[in-house]
């Protein structure tokens, strides 16, 4: 009898290997919200070269937006997640 660990299935091997992907990807987003800080109102105007007011009245539909002790907020990384796929929206609507 053989002591060695017997031969994985393909469909184990996968299975290991999305795992790890997974895992990664996770320990990326940890890293990544560690780094994000959240911006203000201005911040935002000036990064989104809009008024303040455009901020206020869109701030709920801003999947950044964050309210914090009333004030509201907005993180850093999510905004430039949120302008790269609105450059790819609209790229994709021309072609």
């Amino acid at each position: 009898m053989s002591t060695s660990e017997p031969v994985k299935n393909p469909f184990d091997l996968l299975v290991e290997q999305i795992r790890q992907v997974v895992a990664e990807e996770v320990q990326k987003a940890v890293k990544g919200s560690e780094d994000d800080r959240l911006l203000t109102v201005e911040e935002v105007c000036q990064v989104l070269n809009v008024t303040a007011q455009w901020v206020y009245h869109n701030g709920k539909k801003l999947p950044f937006a964050r309210k914090v002790g009333g004030n509201l907020r907005f993180s850093s990384n999510d905004l430039q997640r949120w302008i790269a796929a609105q450059r790819l929206k609209a790229s994709k609507e021309r072609s």
